[in-house]
């Protein structure tokens, strides 16, 4: 589920649905892919994004987390996914969805990109690189998702780049649940912790009554 919905409800729309699919995707590479980050920062990440949940005044929320390493881009940044085509494909679709709870440019900032790409005459090879050029296209390849889907078309135009062997000996490991986060359940489901914080608030109220 999307950091959005999981923090704040509201209508469901086909953006978190994309989101959803992101971290499903993230998920599946942290427990059989292969990467660099260590398994044990690995499992620390899919604690935080997946078994974080909170009740406040007697309503059960979460998402905080995933908001936040989607903010600080975690697993472009942290994560080093070793396949080459699976990492370009997780970079783009991680900056694609970051763009929901990023900053958005300031008047400045706008201003200073609007002397900049006048003085490169618009020249959009010029601009990919500008964080408000960076922002505004993402926000516009969101409307739809034809964009991220020929990122997924193109990522499968030849197999032999995505047909790494299962990380198992990772996968194992994760699965031993050898790290316990303090002030989280000992799990890393995809049932996740605001199921089990929906279950014991339930109990409270239940021994109240």
């Amino acid at each position: 589920m999307s950091a959005r919905l999981l923090e704040h409800g509201g209508l469901h729309t086909h953006v978190d649905d994309l989101e959803s699919f992101f971290h499903v995707l993230c998920w599946i590479v942290l427990r059989v892919g292969h990467y660099s980050v260590g398994v044990k920062k690995a499992i620390e990440h899919l604690k935080a994004v997946f078994d974080y949940a909170v009740i406040y005044e007697g309503q059960t929320s979460g998402g905080a987390h995933k908001e936040a390493r989607l903010m600080a881009y975690w697993m472009t940044q942290r994560a080093g996914v070793s396949n080459e085509c699976l990492r370009d494909l997780v970079t783009d679709f991680e900056e694609l969805i970051a763009v929901r709870y990023i900053k958005a440019p300031s008047k400045e900032d706008r201003e200073a990109y609007d002397e900049f790409a006048a003085a490169m005459n618009y020249q959009e090879r010029k601009l990919v690189r500008q964080a408000v050029w960076k922002y505004d296209k993402n926000k516009e390849r969101l409307e739809d998702c034809s964009w991220i889907y020929e990122r997924f078309c193109k990522a499968a135009e030849d197999p032999s780049k995505l047909s790494d062997v299962p990380n198992s000996k990772n996968l194992q490991i994760i699965k031993s649940e050898p790290l316990r986060v303090l002030g989280m359940p000992a799990r890393t489901t995809k049932r996740g912790a605001t199921d089990d914080i929906q279950s014991e608030h339930r109990s409270q109220k239940s021994k109240r009554d």
